[in-house]
């Protein structure tokens, strides 16, 4: 026989063989037609007979009805790629409620802090020993300005220098006192807090500009331009006072040191941006973590992380989303629990990272553990069915 013919034979016997078990299946139907329907026993052994025979002709995978394993299978599948992407898609942002120690910080406002705030704070409180103030353009108001300070300033608006202030408390005077008031520090601008050490602070303002007012007693007091310089020492029964205006901060920035005798805390600020890195050295991009320590719970699950020092913090927030429910800084003397300047607040970011340097990882919660955690009886009573049908389907295949 060719290898043709043989092919012929072939699909012939393919085909006589489904044909057979059509049948097959059909007469198993009508046994169990006659019997439970039409009580014909005589009928339902022929056809019981006749498909006995056609068992012998037929292979065994075809005698036998069986289930596909396809649907049990394809669906248990489904469900597992559906449980991995639920463990693995994250929510589009977090609610977290951080506190972070660190060395400096630094924010973007949202909204200013002027006199006008009603919602937020409308000035900045601060009783210092020393302090220096860069990028001043103007001084006004000054209640006892002695006659050669208004030579100088009348000499600064000619020429528009700016200038910088200085007051030092004198040493060992009871009287000696300084307060600063910051009154007005627009939206938008930047600022940094860093802490020196246990007592200073520098605060750093860029896009922005500043004013404020200083009041004061036994202290010495120093302008100094490029150009020229003023010294002047005041001692009163009373304070003096002055108010001044700083020049925008878009070239160098306006540059505040104090030596710090009071704790302060900032309230009822917004912010857009916030980081805990400083670029060190300076210029080079490279940028170091000024994290002491502190944890963040992410309220969505009931998760809390503890950071170490150095650790890398990113948050990322919404466009015109700030952290609004709350914001604190706050500033202890040494001695004092916390070890520099910490900050406290609450709100939904957008992103959130965290970790070493080079292993931060993200800490928006997941489908799974948000569902998980709304609904843990309802997951486990979802889970136990889940796991129940995927059983009971492959039982049905294996064992009909």
């Amino acid at each position: 026989m060719n290898k043709p013919d043989e092919q012929i034979k072939q699909r012939d016997l393919y085909k006589l063989r489904q044909l057979l078990k059509t049948e097959y299946h059909q007469h198993l139907a009508h046994a169990a037609d006659a019997l439970l329907n039409k009580d014909n026993l005589e009928a339902a052994k022929h056809h019981l007979a006749w498909a006995k025979t056609a068992e012998k002709l037929l292979p065994p995978e075809d005698a036998k009805p069986h289930r596909s394993l396809f649907w049990p299978v394809f669906i248990g599948l489904l469900c597992i790629v559906i449980l991995g992407l639920t463990g693995t898609l994250r929510l589009p942002g977090a609610e977290v409620a951080i506190e972070v120690e660190t060395d400096g910080l630094t924010f973007q406002l949202y909204k200013g802090i002027n006199k006008e705030g009603i919602t937020t704070a409308n000035s900045i409180q601060l009783q210092v020993k020393q302090l220096a103030l860069s990028n001043v353009r103007h001084i006004i108001d000054w209640m006892s300005q002695p006659p050669d300070a208004k030579v100088f300033l009348d000499k600064i608006d000619q020429t528009g220098e700016i200038f910088e202030l200085y007051l030092r408390s004198i040493k060992d005077s009871s009287q000696s006192q300084i307060y600063v008031t910051l009154e007005d520090i627009p939206a938008k601008s930047e600022l940094s807090l860093r802490r020196l050490n246990d007592h200073n602070v520098e605060w750093t303002i860029k896009y922005g500009k500043l004013q404020g007012s200083v009041d004061f007693n036994a202290v010495t007091l120093t302008l100094e331009s490029d150009s020229d310089e003023l010294k002047h020492t005041a001692v009163g029964e009373i304070p003096d006072t002055l108010t001044f205006h700083t020049e925008e901060g878009t070239g160098a920035p306006i540059v505040l040191r104090t030596d710090q005798v009071d704790d302060f805390r900032l309230r009822q600020i917004l912010i857009e941006k916030l980081s805990f890195g400083e670029e060190n050295p300076p210029g080079t991009g490279r940028f170091e973590s000024l994290v002491l320590g502190g944890k963040i719970r992410l309220l969505q699950t009931g998760k809390i992380i503890k950071l170490e020092e150095a650790d890398i913090l990113n948050l990322t927030f919404f466009e015109s989303k700030p952290l609004h429910r709350r914001v604190e800084i706050i500033k202890n003397s040494a001695g004092k629990k916390i070890k520099g300047l910490k900050l406290i607040a609450e709100g939904y970011v957008k992103g959130i990272e965290f970790g070493p340097r080079g292993f931060e990882r993200d800490l928006r919660p997941t489908l799974l553990e948000y569902i998980y955690h709304e609904q843990r009886l309802g997951f486990y009573w979802g889970s136990a069915l889940f796991l129940w049908s995927l059983l009971w389907s492959i039982k049905r295949t294996l064992f009909p």
